[in-house]
């Protein structure tokens, strides 16, 4: 719970985020007052629980009723009406967000100054995909929140963590089934990770007494020290090429064999979750809970080829610097390799077949595995739609074009992880060999991407529907680890390093990458929603009804 000081330092963002979500819900409830798509299933639902129904269940509903649980207890207070319904995502937008943003952030990024942290937060809460839902009736922005508040739990690691951690992670699953990944698995392979470090840590204090080095970055020296001493090969995303993914991947796995004593006392609150889970499923006879005959799970990894352009869409403005920064180092460390031979020419000859198989998989996955689900070419009413006709269903060959702006926006995405020169998380000078080594900082690490990753793909790869929903909690959790921009401090202000003291105030001076961010997503916002309130059409099939755009 926010203290009072917090509360009242964070006025000022909330101010920010509750005008436009009032405005929206508004605008929304005037022009659309009945249940639109899915509240056609969500509403009366929620309706029945407040009613005392809890026997009631509509079948098309694939959710569980955490959502309806919400709207019961709050109904006292709001009411049960459609309105009254999508007031309570309001609420979650506007207030409880960027609440439990702020907390977060502080958590990840301890030097970063209080005011970057609340633009920071006031972004991520402005994100078009979520914050278009503040004024319907959907399950995306509770179900955001309390993944959000199980990490928290898992970050702040305090004695009473693992029952936050099983009460938010309950809540989470209770509001989508796939929340399970981002409440059980990611955290626990972050979890598993700190582990082995801290058991690394006393093992090389040992070494260093005796007089011994360490080990150099070969991939039998990489292994044999993860299998020896638990210390897992994890460069800096800024130093990482391709190989080191695979090294990385390979030590953490090594690692956690060799020493899983040591990580598996911390998994606990995880593995309760994923058992409770599995329960679940087996009671149920499946995930999801309706719907089960357009739900059928199916391995469908294009969801992994879709999300790159999805994040370097919507956040191309914090990409920008790290792109035409990282990218200037990459042409360099190339030419640097043509011109001494020897070491540098079998890196980079290595780095190029790795991606000349990476490019052949992609291939054979646009080939093979790329699936349309009779939902998306059907409802014109949803973007995705127009993303597939105009585009990668455009021509035969046209979603094999695509393949370039896929590797391009999963550098872009990726190099947007590595703090730039000036940037307020930018690490002090290190030798070659140092960043290829153990690490303390919170700077974000090859690890934290392979985890990320593999809670992305099992959240993803098995809908066959694309959806950008499904995208919101794999571009919060990057976003949340996107190294913070620099501040230009206003002239008087006390200075602690690189940034601003985390107790000043105000909203002066503020990152430019983060201006252009939220005005980004206010362009987007404004366009989406005059779209979806003004310029409805009809179907033939539903005379009279009209349809709306929307994500």
């Amino acid at each position: 719970m926010p203290s009072p000081s917090t509360l009242l330092n964070s006025l000022p963002l909330l101010s920010l985020t509750l005008l436009p979500t009032l405005t929206w819900l508004a605008l929304v409830n005037r022009t659309v007052p009945a249940p639109y798509l899915d509240e056609v299933f969500h509403v009366p639902q929620a309706q029945a629980y407040i009613r005392g129904a809890y026997r009631t269940w509509d079948d098309k509903i694939t959710t569980p009723p955490g959502l309806y649980i919400e709207a019961t207890l709050l109904s006292p207070l709001l009411g049960a009406s459609p309105a009254a319904l999508r007031a309570l995502n309001a609420l979650g937008i506007a207030l409880l967000l960027p609440l439990q943003l702020t907390s977060l952030l502080a958590l990840l990024h301890p030097a970063q100054s209080a005011r970057s942290s609340r633009h920071t937060a006031l972004n991520i809460s402005l994100f078009p995909p979520l914050w278009f839902l503040a004024a319907l009736f959907y399950t995306d922005v509770y179900s955001a929140l309390w993944v959000l508040a199980a990490y928290a739990a898992h970050l702040r690691r305090a004695p009473t963590a693992t029952p936050q951690i099983l009460l938010c992670g309950a809540a989470a699953l209770l509001h989508r089934q796939t929340n399970i990944f981002w409440v059980a698995v990611f955290p626990a392979g972050l979890g598993a990770v700190r582990a082995l470090r801290l058991r690394a840590a006393a093992a090389r204090a040992l070494a260093a007494s005796r007089g011994e080095e360490e080990g150099d970055t070969a991939w039998g020296s990489v292994l044999w020290r993860a299998w020896g001493v638990a210390e897992v090969y994890d460069p800096l995303v800024c130093d990482a090429g391709l190989e080191d993914y695979f090294k990385t991947g390979a030590a953490m796995a090594v690692a956690g064999v060799a020493h899983w004593r040591a990580v598996v006392p911390g998994l606990a609150p995880y593995v309760v979750l994923l058992v409770g889970f599995g329960a679940f499923v087996g009671w149920n006879g499946g995930v999801v809970l309706g719907d089960k005959a357009n739900h059928v799970a199916t391995l469908h990894l294009p969801q992994m080829l879709y999300l790159w352009p999805y994040l370097l869409f919507f956040s191309f403005p914090l990409a920008l610097r790290p792109v035409l920064a990282h990218g200037a180092a990459l042409l360099r460390r190339t030419r640097s390799a043509f011109q001494q031979p020897g070491g540098h020419l079998r890196s980079c000859a290595v780095e190029m077949m790795i991606l000349i198989s990476l490019l052949v998989a992609v291939l054979l996955i646009i080939r093979y595995n790329t699936i349309i689900h009779p939902f998306t070419l059907a409802d014109n009413r949803h973007y995705v739609f127009y993303v597939f006709r105009w585009f990668l269903l455009r021509h035969p060959i046209a979603k094999y074009l695509a393949t370039p702006a896929y590797f391009f926006c999963a550098w872009a995405v990726i190099a947007t992880l590595a703090p730039t020169a000036g940037d307020a998380s930018q690490p002090k000078e290190k030798t070659k060999k140092e960043s290829k080594q153990y690490h303390k900082t919170k700077e974000n690490t090859v690890s934290f991407v392979i985890i990320w990753l593999t809670a992305t793909a099992l959240s993803l790869v098995t809908a066959p529907l694309v959806e950008p929903r499904y995208f919101i909690v794999p571009w919060v959790m990057w976003r949340l680890h996107v190294p913070p921009g620099r501040i230009r401090p206003e002239k008087g202000r006390r200075q602690r390093g690189n940034t601003t003291d985390r107790k000043a105030g105000g909203w002066g001076s503020l990152d430019t990458m983060l201006s252009l961010e939220t005005t980004w997503f206010l362009v987007i916002n404004t366009l989406t929603g005059f779209l979806f309130l003004y310029c409805g059409f009809l179907w033939p099939q539903e005379p009279g009804k009209i349809q709306r755009f929307m994500w």
